[in-house]
């Protein structure tokens, strides 16, 4: 095999940080395995009873839709000793393409869910959050198409790929719309991350700023904590790219880091975010996740000679009126405390 000694010492770069990055993917890959087998009792416990509602199902793929594309991922960009032909490259790398995107895209429509139901606002605020949520995605997504056809095409793989292990051969030609497409939708992606930071931080201010005990305590048993830090990690990553967008394909460790945490951390963060407002003590919470994530509390078993509308130890299941609020308590009987009127 003949190779000059140029093409022998980019190459040579390019397996060392493809090893780095290769050993970081799998430990976050890990990790999230990890974190699935752990709390796979609360799943079974908590949602695999529920019926097939928005809740599960956005559990559900969040939960496992990492794990697909991390295989993928491994089979294609992995030493894995074996050739595919072009087309499975592409393939393959649509599919994790795609995977991620969508996975992304219903990690963030839990936090604002979940935001959404600490706020207890009006069903209109809710139809407007989704769509300006969705029409965001659209605008981020359209100028970012033409790079991800070009980064998808690749070459038949040469002896020295063969030789190494790696599985596919990437044509890394791009145009120079493709890359002004990808630097505007970055910059979509991070004003994205802005208005959901923002959204985040004034529903926590409204909400408990006339809380009594520690502030600290009281976001950490709402879920507050879970949804900065999805927030957070997710506008930390879009930064990066923000400010890389000029170098996108000399991929940096950091670079590398933060899309590994965002890929694999903030599902595992959601995922338990879900699971928190699914066991949530807080009536007005519970009545707005009940009716757009969760069923209602079912009665407990040993309630079977009680009023059929108390739960567990004689607590009033409130009728629901409209999106998340209960109804006046008939006279006379004893039932829920009234919501605060919705915003």
């Amino acid at each position: 095999m003949s190779v000059s000694p140029g093409e022998l010492e980019r190459f040579a770069a390019d397996v060392v940080n493809s090893t780095v990055t290769e050993y970081i993917s799998l430990a976050a890959y890990c990790f999230y395995c990890y974190n699935l087998l752990t709390t796979l009792s609360d799943e079974i416990s908590m949602i695999w009873p529920q019926k097939w509602n928005s809740g599960k199902l956005l559990f559900l793929l969040t939960r496992y839709m990492p794990i697909f594309s991390g295989s993928v991922v491994f089979a294609y960009g992995y030493r894995s000793h074996t050739i595919m032909r072009p087309e499975q490259c592409s393939g393959m790398w649509w599919f994790n393409h795609v995977g991620g995107v969508v996975c992304g895209v219903l990690g963030e429509l839990v936090v604002l869910l979940c935001l959404y139901a600490l706020l207890g606002a009006k069903r209109i605020y809710l139809v407007l959050l989704v769509f300006s949520y969705m029409a965001l995605i659209l605008a981020i997504e359209i100028p970012a198409t033409q790079l991800s056809i070009e980064v998808s095409r690749a070459l038949p793989a040469t002896q020295l790929h063969d030789e190494f292990g790696y599985a596919c051969n990437w044509e890394g030609v791009y145009s120079a719309a493709a890359l002004r497409g990808h630097q505007a939708a970055t910059y979509l992606d991070l004003a994205r991350e802005i208005c959901v930071l923002t959204l985040a931080v004034a529903v926590i201010f409204v909400r408990y700023r006339g809380c009594r005990g520690s502030l600290l305590e009281t976001i950490r048993r709402d879920g507050g904590v879970y949804i900065i830090s999805v927030t957070m990690l997710r506008v930390g990553a879009i930064v990066d790219l923000v400010l890389n967008s000029s170098n996108t394909f000399g991929i940096s460790i950091l670079t590398f880091v933060l899309s590994s945490l965002e890929k694999y951390v903030v599902p595992t963060i959601v995922c338990r975010l879900l699971l928190h407002m699914r066991r949530t003590e807080d009536q007005a919470v519970l009545s707005v996740v009940s009716t757009i994530l969760f069923e209602p509390p079912r009665p407990s078993a040993n309630s079977e000679h009680e009023d059929d509308e108390t739960v567990g130890g004689g607590v009033e299941m409130g009728d629901y009126a409209g999106l998340g609020r209960l109804k006046d308590a008939e006279p006379g009987k004893p039932g829920l405390e009234r919501t605060k009127e919705p915003v």
